[in-house]
Parts: C-alpha cells; structure tokens; sequence
C-alpha cells in the first residue's frame, strides 16, 4: 500500500516531469523558474523538512515579529503599529490568566523542579500575543531547565531543520 508520504513524493516527481519541458519553452516567467530551481525541502504536515543550514523556501509565509527595542521616529504609527512590550510573571496561574488560548504545561513535575517566571511578548497596539513561555527549574536555581513556549503566530508551512551531529 502507498502511504501518504511516498503519493505526495509520486505526484511531486510527475508534476515536475510534465512541467520541466514546458518550463524550457519558456511558457512560465523567469521568476517562477528560478525560484524552482531554489526548492529545497519537502513538504510535510505543516511543515517543511530542511536539509542542515538550509535558506527558507520562497513560499514559507513569515509571521510578524514585534519590534522589541528603541525605535528611531516615536510618533510613526507604523512603527507603533509593530512596537512590543515583554509582560513578566512571577506566578504560573497568573501567566496562564493572561493567556487568551491554550497553554499546556505538564500535569505533574520532576521531584525538586518549580515554576520560576514566564512571560508574554505581545504587540503595544493590539495586545496580540507573539510568544508567552513559561519556565520551570530547580528550586535553588534560576536558570531555566524547562522552558515551554507557546506561539499563535507562526510561519507557514513551519520550517524544521535537520541536525548534523558529529560522529
């Protein structure tokens, strides 16, 4: 039986054949076949699986950062539109009321570990939520240990990059 992976490998493979010889006549923009002679990835769940040190892929939509430093012109609206602010927290109950979707954070702890801070960074004008993290620790340190994080926006298709590890 096929799976799922080797169709879209299949379907991938014969979109390309039919489509390279109508490329070289020159049916499609320069545009469109430089930038298919840049892909680089597969397409998977949601995601695109990158070869090490790979560049995004031209079709990942990017999602908005907020602008966490000093802006130059204070009274530009776009900049304002984009400025950001860090929430810091000093309790999980009150970070996770501050959170306007879901959070999960584990259900039970390793023995000695705690909640040490969290935080939201969220966009000044329109208080959307760019990341909210929270991090656990043993209890003599303030080092984070665990840190989980949580981000409603996102690139598309998200990309993942593989590792090299060192033999």
């Amino acid at each position: 039986m096929l799976t799922r992976r080797e169709f879209i490998k299949f379907v991938g493979s014969m979109g390309a054949a039919v489509l390279n010889p109508l490329q070289q006549l020159g049916k499609w923009g320069s545009l469109e076949a430089a930038q298919a002679d840049q892909l680089v990835g597969e397409l998977y769940a949601g995601f695109v699986l990158l070869p090490v040190n790979a560049l995004w892929p031209f079709f990942v939509q990017y999602a908005p950062a907020p602008i966490l430093g000093q802006v130059d012109d204070q009274n530009n609206p776009e900049d304002f539109a984009c400025r950001g602010e860090t929430l810091w927290f000093e309790n999980l109950e009150e970070l996770i009321n501050h959170i306007p979707f879901r959070f999960y954070i584990p259900g039970s702890l390793p023995e000695d570990l705690v909640f040490i801070h969290g935080h939201i960074i969220h966009f000044k004008k329109c208080k959307g939520i760019f990341e909210a993290r929270a991090n656990f620790s043993y209890s003599h340190s303030q080092q984070p240990i665990v840190s989980i994080s949580a981000m409603p926006q996102f690139p598309r298709p998200y990309p993942v990059h593989a590792v090299d590890f060192p033999t």
